[in-house]
């Protein structure tokens, strides 16, 4: 019994001693890393600045138990972890050159933990990545700063694995979130529509208000349809609590319907995405086109094109629905 009290009284005081060394030992840590990811700088950097991608090769994803809230916000990343609120945000960009991140748990009162990141070219098509990582522990846990330092930097390098593995995929296949990109020749177009701006909430009713009318609109004049029922979308898609709509029928020939607006897209070069799945998430397309947007800096044209190419009474698995989305490429 005396041994075992001892043997207390000993870790005790160990425990005392740590405790007491905590308060004299920094608190704060750093650390460099660098890696060289063979793909252009544009690319790199777009996929780091934009947090959206984050969730494709951060590994925090990968870990059991972790819930995303990125809230489709290019400099938020935000995930649940520990039954805490972690997030990334990103405060500070200067393009293709470098940008700040700041991370920390939402209820900490320690400063958050701070990376820079600085990229350069080498070579042809390769870029350096260098990241400059500022980290702050509480007391008392900064008496295991060695391992929090090695377990951060274990975590880099496996985002730098990632973000390379996904650079060359953009880069050389042209593949975003998983969507193949197609930059083609699409021939002219013409449309019957009514446009509104309304509630990003009220897309599909807005298309069960005014699709049928226009469809017998179109019956009436005896035109030809051709294609498949299209949303026209003359704003911001993404994050946006309101859209400038067009519930629009592509017709064969340009024509002038009373009670209805009339468009008229000439040939010419767009990219073009092919989406499967339910309507309501087409917004990860979007993403990805917008992703090769940027990489490329190409400005783009409005009205941005969905065809609903599947009709949902024909195919009822949402797997399945079609969706091909058309970006316009000014002076393309």
């Amino acid at each position: 019994m005396k041994k075992v009290k001892y043997i207390l009284f000993g870790l005790l005081i160990l425990l005392a001693v740590l405790l007491i060394t905590a308060i004299f030992l920094k608190k704060e840590y750093t650390f460099e890393l660098e890696r060289v990811v063979n793909a252009p700088k544009t690319v790199v950097f777009n996929l780091l600045a934009n947090q959206i991608n984050r969730n494709q090769w951060d590994p925090v994803v990968h870990q059991q138990g972790v819930l995303l809230n990125s809230d489709n916000n290019e400099s938020f990343f935000g995930w649940v972890e520990d039954g805490g609120i972690r997030r990334r945000l990103q405060v500070s960009s200067k393009e293709n050159d470098s940008l700040i991140i700041l991370e920390q748990y939402i209820e900490d009162v320690v400063q958050p933990d701070e990376l820079q990141y600085t990229l350069g070219e080498t070579g042809k098509e390769g870029t350096s990545i260098k990241v400059y990582y500022k980290g702050k522990s509480a007391w008392p846990f900064n008496l295991i700063n060695l391992i929090i330092k090695k377990k951060r930097s274990q975590k880099l390098n496996v985002e730098f694995d990632q973000v390379e593995v996904l650079a060359r995929e953009r880069h050389v296949d042209r593949i975003y979130n998983g969507y193949k990109i197609v930059e083609d020749i699409v021939k002219e177009k013409n449309f019957v529509f009514k446009r509104d701006v309304i509630s990003a909430s009220a897309i599909q009713q807005f298309y069960v208000q005014n699709l049928g009318v226009l469809f017998n609109k179109i019956q009436q004049s005896e035109l030809e349809m051709d294609g498949m029922p299209s949303g026209l979308f003359y704003s911001k898609i993404m994050g946006s609590k309101t859209v400038d709509l067009g519930a629009a029928i592509p017709v064969a020939e340009e024509v002038d319907i009373l009670g209805a607006e009339s468009l008229h897209i000439k040939t010419r070069m767009a990219i073009i995405v092919d989406y499967y799945g339910d309507y309501s998430n087409t917004i990860r397309a979007h993403n990805a086109i917008n992703s090769y947007i940027a990489d490329n800096s190409y400005q783009v044209e409005t009205p941005i094109i969905e065809e609903y190419v599947t009709d949902p009474s024909d195919e009822k698995d949402p797997n399945k629905w079609l969706t091909r989305i058309t970006y316009y490429i000014v002076g393309k």
